[in-house]
């Protein structure tokens, strides 16, 4: 009886390994396919608009590397730190982009997680490898493959400290945080997104939920007061809504590219960004659904602030939809694993679906756009 029930025991052991072992060798897969697409042909390819500024200012020397301008240092010291190791080459001029788009897969499986289950983390994964979007971030020298990284990983670890009560996942977090305001200055809307996230948690003593809700008030009401600017302007004539330029469909554009939408025909486009509209909404707004308020709170500050800012005629969308970027493909992916019983055959179509969208979308991405991010979307949708 005694061996019976240790040879159960063992069986349950082996078991527990296996359920645990095969998330990790998938991630592992995901991460290495991330990785080759991102770095091939990183270095041939040439330079493009935005990036040319980003040389100019690693190459200016250390005034114009830690100067305090329209971007913040953190990113160009990486970058400068990373070209003094390997030498001034392409490859090390786009590197850092890159390794923060690899780095995104295991930070959405890990949210994913430990919001939701791993199922919902390993299909957030691989939305992440396959997206067209920061495909393309990740081979341009810009920051918003850093910022969006950064963002994910202080979200994730204060989800961490606040159910383990453990100090140094909220130090990780902090400093996260902070490296990512450092990284780009829009990741200042993550701060109300963190506050939301601890005042949902149980564990907070309650004066300081009752502090960080004042706190959330006032940056709600000052980001409010942003768009309110933008209307007024809008009114009397004055927005860069009516100079020519539509700020509106550029973000629109830029949140259509997370899913292949603004790299496709609009005959596939439009069914496409249909399709996910609804997932991301049936996985953030179900009932009772932990981490669902949170993803909303990600997704909808960000885009918030993006829409205040060019209503004034200020900024550009990608910073902020590469910051809200993972929140959607989380939600996403909570949306497809919510298509349980009768409705899981829905589910796997939904999902080849828009992995082979995206997947179209990246080998486009890849092969048809060699100066990558700023080449015009419409223009390749039509080809």
């Amino acid at each position: 009886m005694r061996e019976g029930a240790s040879m159960a025991r063992g069986t349950d052991r082996d078991a527990t390994k296996g359920r645990r072992l095969a998330p990790a060798l998938a991630i592992v897969f995901l991460c290495v396919l991330a990785y080759g697409a991102c770095t091939w042909r990183l270095e041939a390819r040439p330079l493009a608009r935005d990036e040319v500024l980003t040389l100019s200012r690693v190459e200016g020397g250390a005034p114009a590397v830690f100067g305090i301008g329209v971007h913040p240092p953190l990113y160009f010291v990486a970058v400068a730190l990373l070209r003094e190791l390997a030498g001034p080459s392409g490859f090390a001029l786009r590197f850092i982009s890159a390794a923060f788009a690899v780095l995104l897969v295991p930070l959405l499986y890990a949210a994913g997680a430990r919001f939701w289950s791993r199922r919902t983390g390993l299909v957030a994964a691989a939305l992440g490898v396959l997206s067209p979007l920061y495909l393309a971030h990740s081979q341009e020298a810009r920051m918003y493959t850093m910022v969006a990284g950064l963002a994910l990983a202080s979200i994730y670890a204060l989800a961490r400290a606040l159910d383990e009560q453990d100090r140094t996942w909220l130090i990780a977090s902090m400093v996260s945080a902070a490296a990512a305001v450092l990284t780009d200055y829009r990741a200042a809307a993550l701060i109300p997104v963190l506050g939301l996230q601890a005042i949902s948690s149980d564990r907070l003593p309650r004066p300081w939920r009752v502090g960080l809700a004042i706190g959330l008030t006032l940056a709600l009401l000052a980001g409010l007061s942003v768009v309110a600017a933008g209307l007024l302007r809008l009114r009397a004539g004055t927005s860069a809504l009516q100079s020519g330029v539509l700020p509106i469909a550029a973000l629109a554009d830029e949140l259509r590219g997370l899913f292949g939408g603004a790299f496709l025909p609009a005959r596939v486009s439009g069914p496409l960004d249909a399709l996910w509209l609804v997932l991301l909404l049936l996985g953030a707004l179900w009932p009772a659904a932990r981490g669902g308020a949170l993803v909303l709170a990600y997704l909808c500050l960000p885009l918030l602030a993006a829409v205040g800012e060019l209503l004034v005629g200020q900024g550009t969308p990608k910073g902020y939809v590469a910051l809200l970027g993972p929140a959607v493909y989380l939600g996403v992916a909570h949306g497809l694993e919510r298509c349980t019983g009768r409705l899981r055959p829905v589910g796997v179509a939904a999902a080849l679906i828009l992995l082979g969208g995206m997947g179209v979308a990246s080998y486009r991405q890849v092969v048809a756009m060699p100066r990558g991010i700023d080449c015009p979307y419409r223009e390749l949708a039509q080809a």
